[in-house]
C-alpha cells in the first residue's frame, strides 16, 4: 500500500509502507500540453474536411441537376429559354449550371459556419471535462466553518426502521448510507448474532436547532450562564446548519437506546471500530481528534463516506478533517493513490479541483466538498501487477532458494521467513531454551532475536527483514520499479522479487488482526 503524489510535470513520488520514497515514472510527453495540442490540430483540419464535404455535396447535386434536367424544369414555362437566361441573370451567375450554383452557395455558408465556430471555441469555455451533474455530495465537510443551508435536504432518503433495530419508527439515511449500513448490520448479525440499535439518522436544520437551544436552556436551567451553556452545548451537540446528520450520511448506534461513552467497550462498538471502514463508514469524532473537529469523543457516531476514503481515512489516522485539508493541498496533476482491498488488480486515485474543464479517466465517484471543490474518484488497473509474479521468488546469487512462506507487511514492515533467509546469508539458527530467545549465529558470533520481534505463521516464524539486516550487518535496498528487495552482504546477494502472494498474504494477516 502507498501514496503516490503526481507532480505537474508528470513525474511521480511514492511513499510506501517500508518508508522508501521513489520517482517510478518518466515525465509524461508536453506534461499537460497535450490536450492544447488535440485541439489545434482539431480546428486546423476541421474546416478542410467540411470544405471538402461541401465540394463533394456540390458534385453530387451537379448530377443531379444535369443540363437536362435544367431544360426539364425550364419547359414548364411557356417561353423557356429567355426564362432561363433571365434566371442566370437575376442570380448573378449567367450561364452556369443549377449544380455549380448550390455547391458555391453550401461553400460560401460553410465557410460562414466554420468561422463562427472558430470564434467561439476561442471565446467560450470549453465542455465539462467531468460531469458535476454526477455530484453525489458524499464527501461533504460539515462543522462550523462549512455549513449546510436552512433549506439543504437530501433527495434520496431512505427509511431502515423496519429493516434494522431502531429506536425510532422512522429512521433516514440517503440511499447509499443506507444500504451500507444494512450490508453492516447483516455481517454484524451473521458474525456475533446480536443485535445493535440505530438512535439517530437524519434530522433536519429545523430539529437541530430546536435540539441545540433546548440543551442550552437546560444547562442554563441548571445554573449555567449563557455563554457557558452555549459553549458546553457546542462541545457535544452541532450548531444548526453544522451537524452531519443534516447530510443523511450519519448515524447514532446504541446497544440499549442511550448514547454513551460506553458504547466503545461494548461488543457492538468494538465490532464497529475494527470494521465499519470495510463498508465505507468512518468514527467521526476520535476521542484524540476534538481539538481539529470542535467536538468531543462520540463513539456512537458513524458516518460514511464510501470507499476508498474510508480505508485511506483509517489507515493514516485521520479526520475528516485532516482527510480534507490532505486532498485540498494537492496542486496540479498530483493524486492519491489507494489498492482496490476488493481487488488486487485495480486500484483508486483520489484528485482534487475546482477546476470543472480537468479531464478524467474511469471516473467512479464526483463529490463536491462543501469548500467550493470537488474530489475526483477513479478505478483504474494497477499496473505494477502487471509484470508481477504470482509467487515470490528468493534467489541468493542468482540462484533460487526455498521460501516457505510469502512474505507480507505489517504495521510497515516487511515481514520474511527468519530461517530461510538467515541460512540463506550463511546464518544458522537455533532456539536458546535459557533465554527464551530464538538466537542467530555467524561464525563465533551469536546474535539473540527476541520472540516478542518474530510471528509465527502457520508454523513459520516470520521476523521484520530491517531486524534480520540488522543483526548480519547487511545493507538492504528497495527496488520500486522492479518490487524487488536486495540485501548484500559482502559477497553475496540475496534478491526477494515481491509476487501477488505477498499482497494475498498481507491482506489474510490484516483481516486476523481485525
Amino acid at each position: 500500500m502507498l501514496l503516490r503524489f503526481i507532480r505537474s510535470d508528470g513525474r511521480a513520488a511514492e511513499l510506501n509502507f517500508r518508508g522508501h520514497l521513489r520517482f517510478p515514472r518518466k515525465p509524461l510527453p508536453f506534461g499537460g500540453s497535450w490536450r492544447l495540442v488535440r485541439n489545434i490540430i482539431l480546428y486546423l483540419t476541421l474546416p478542410i474536411v467540411l470544405i471538402k464535404t461541401a465540394e463533394i455535396g456540390g458534385f453530387f447535386v451537379e448530377k443531379i441537376f444535369s443540363e437536362k434536367k435544367r431544360q426539364e424544369f425550364c419547359r414548364i414555362k411557356q417561353n423557356k429559354g429567355e426564362y432561363c437566361r433571365k434566371f442566370g441573370a437575376e442570380s448573378g451567375l449567367p450561364n452556369k449550371n443549377i449544380g455549380e450554383i448550390v455547391m458555391r452557395f453550401l461553400c460560401r455558408s460553410l465557410r460562414v459556419l466554420i468561422l463562427g465556430a472558430l470564434l467561439l471555441s476561442v471565446t467560450c469555455q470549453p465542455a465539462l471535462a467531468f460531469d458535476t451533474g454526477r455530484d453525489d455530495q458524499l464527501l461533504l465537510l460539515i462543522n462550523r466553518e462549512h455549513t449546510l443551508a436552512a433549506d439543504w435536504q437530501p433527495a434520496d432518503l431512505l427509511d431502515i426502521a423496519k429493516m434494522a433495530p431502531s429506536s425510532k419508527s422512522v429512521m433516514l439515511l440517503r440511499d447509499r448510507a443506507a444500504n451500507a449500513y444494512l450490508a453492516m448490520y447483516a455481517a454484524y448479525h451473521e458474525e456475533k448474532g446480536r443485535t445493535m440499535r440505530t438512535i439517530s439518522g437524519y434530522r433536519s436544520y429545523a430539529t437541530q436547532r430546536s435540539l441545540f437551544n433546548s440543551r442550552v436552556a437546560s444547562r442554563q436551567q441548571a445554573g449555567q450562564s449563557y455563554q457557558t451553556a452555549l459553549n458546553n452545548t457546542a462541545l457535544y451537540t452541532a450548531y444548526p446548519g453544522a451537524s452531519e446528520h443534516q447530510s443523511g450520511l450519519a448515524i447514532d448506534l446504541s446497544t440499549n437506546g442511550g448514547l454513551s461513552n460506553s458504547f466503545q467497550e461494548t461488543e457492538q462498538g468494538k465490532w464497529m471500530l475494527s470494521r465499519c471502514w470495510d463498508f465505507g463508514f468512518i468514527l467521526r469524532y476520535a476521542a484524540n481528534k476534538t481539538p481539529i473537529t470542535g467536538i468531543a469523543y462520540e463513539p456512537w457516531h458513524y458516518r460514511y463516506v464510501g470507499l476508498p476514503h474510508a480505508w485511506i481515512i483509517r489507515d493514516n489516522g485521520w479526520s475528516l478533517e485532516e482527510y480534507m485539508h490532505t486532498l485540498h493541498s494537492l496542486a496540479g496533476e498530483q493524486y492519491l493513490e489507494y489498492p482496490d482491498l476488493n481487488d488486487e488488480d485495480m486500484l483508486y486515485r483520489v484528485y482534487y479541483t475546482k477546476d470543472t474543464t480537468r479531464e478524467f479517466a474511469d471516473i467512479v465517484n464526483v463529490s463536491s466538498d462543501n469548500c467550493g471543490g470537488y474530489i475526483i474518484t477513479t478505478h483504474c488497473l494497477n499496473e505494477q501487477l502487471l509484470n508481477m509474479p504470482d509467487e515470490t521468488e528468493l534467489t541468493l546469487n542468482g540462484q533460487p532458494v526455498e521460501l516457505p512462506q510469502p512474505p507480507y507487511v505489517q504495521n510497515g514492515q516487511t515481514m520474511v521467513p527468519l530461517r530461510a533467509v538467515m541460512e540463506a546469508l550463511g546464518a544458522g539458527l537455533y532456539y536458546d531454551q535459557a533465554s527464551h530467545a530464538i538466537v542467530a549465529s555467524l561464525g563465533a558470533a551469536t546474535m539473540p532475536i527476541s520472540a516478542e520481534q518474530c510471528v509465527t505463521v502457520d508454523d513459520v516464524n516470520m521476523a521484520p527483514l530491517r531486524l534480520i539486516a540488522e543483526k548480519l550487518q547487511a545493507q538492504v535496498e528497495w527496488d520500486a520499479e522492479n518490487q524487488t528487495v536486495i540485501i548484500s552482504r559482502n559477497e553475496d546477494e540475496l534478491k526477494i522479487v515481491m509476487g501477488r502472494d505477498s499482497r494475498r498474504q498481507t491482506r489474510r494477516m490484516q483481516a486476523q488482526r481485525l
